[in-house]
């Protein structure tokens, strides 16, 4: 298997990759991978029709190649731009379409396990009340902890630090989860932190209180980035904010 970053500030380089199968012609299987940046919509658009292409020329019985990409927070509001229709045809002609989501409690077990912390079933609880089984929480929680094997003192500090608006951790984690990428999104999830669940149907303009007016459009493209995001849960047509994003929320 071979594996290529490719970091084009331009648009799709299809030379690039000419190349990169050039120079691994006897690989059998190969997957690429590529960050977009914060391109347009339709530049995305053609960034994803392009790599089908390419993946149609040159996949054979003797050779199988798969383009992966993974999008940021801000990739993906411009990925949500996309009229419907056109996302949705782009989305079905790939092999697959996935959602990164945060560790459940078994994943949260394994982390702690892959890091040699305490992972009795006490532990694992209380580090996924803390994190929510967020990478970025996670991840930090095992940089503070060193060579500590206990992680709960360090989960505390995560948690009060959550709730202090001034605080490094809080203001990065917000960043990391694009809630800046629009003003829709942070209205979104404001009304639905307010209402505590509501039905996806309700979130409209003529519901949602702000200064600048939202369209229907907007607040579907809103709902659509943060069910990907994992900061809103959807259950039965009803949403509720997680948890642990619901603690980023302004308190009333």
């Amino acid at each position: 298997q071979s594996d290529l970053n490719w970091r084009a500030k331009a648009r799709f380089s299809a030379g690039l990759l000419d190349n990169h199968m050039q120079d691994h012609a006897g690989a059998d299987r190969q997957v690429l991978y590529n960050r977009p940046g914060i391109s347009s919509p339709e530049d995305l658009a053609s960034l994803v029709q392009e790599a089908k292409a390419f993946c149609e020329r040159h996949n054979s019985p003797d050779r199988w190649l798969r383009i992966l990409f993974v999008f940021e927070p801000r990739a993906s509001w411009r990925w949500l731009s996309l009229p419907t229709g056109v996302r949705d045809d782009l989305e079905n002609r790939c092999d697959a379409v996935t959602f990164a989501r945060p560790w459940d409690l078994v994943g949260v077990r394994r982390r702690l396990a892959q890091h040699e912390k305490m992972h009795s079933d006490e532990v694992c609880q209380q580090i996924l009340d803390a994190t929510g089984g967020w990478h970025f929480l996670l991840r930090e929680l095992f940089a503070r902890c060193g060579d500590q094997d206990d992680p709960r003192p360090f989960a505390e500090e995560l948690e009060l630090e959550l709730l202090d608006q001034e605080s490094q951790l809080r203001q990065s984690f917000h960043r990391s989860l694009g809630l800046g990428s629009n003003d829709a999104i942070f209205h979104v999830l404001h009304f639905v932190h307010q209402m505590e669940s509501v039905l996806v149907d309700l979130v409209t303009p003529d519901l949602i209180e702000c200064e600048s007016e939202l369209t229907d459009e907007e607040c579907s493209q809103a709902v659509e980035f943060l069910q990907r995001m994992a900061c809103v849960i959807s259950e039965d047509d009803l949403l509720t904010v997680d948890p642990i994003v619901s603690r980023l929320m302004p308190v009333q």
